[in-house]
């Protein structure tokens, strides 16, 4: 099951190794040691593996946030487009 930003939709709970911890500098500079798991993203219809570092973010508006990293050699992010790919139905 997935979580869309605005949605009532349920989660649920998964199991998956944590294969590190790195500390991760927010936007307002402070530090967090968070938890590393890999994972495969799927984007269109390319899927290839990444690594995320965990943290709750149920107050803000998107659940996961894709890093630069992850992207990169991959895609190029043009802000004037939404739904590139399409919608999730």
């Amino acid at each position: 099951m997935y979580s869309v930003q605005r949605t009532t939709e349920s989660r649920s709970v998964v199991s998956i190794p944590v294969v590190d911890f790195k500390d991760v500098r927010s936007s307002t500079g402070h530090v967090e040691r968070r938890p590393v798991v890999r994972t495969t993203a799927s984007i269109g219809d390319s899927n290839f593996d990444i690594e995320l570092t965990l943290a709750d973010r149920k107050e803000m508006r998107f659940p996961m946030l894709l890093g630069r990293t992850a992207i990169a050699g991959r895609f190029v992010v043009d802000p004037s487009k939404a739904y590139a790919f399409g919608r999730r139905s």
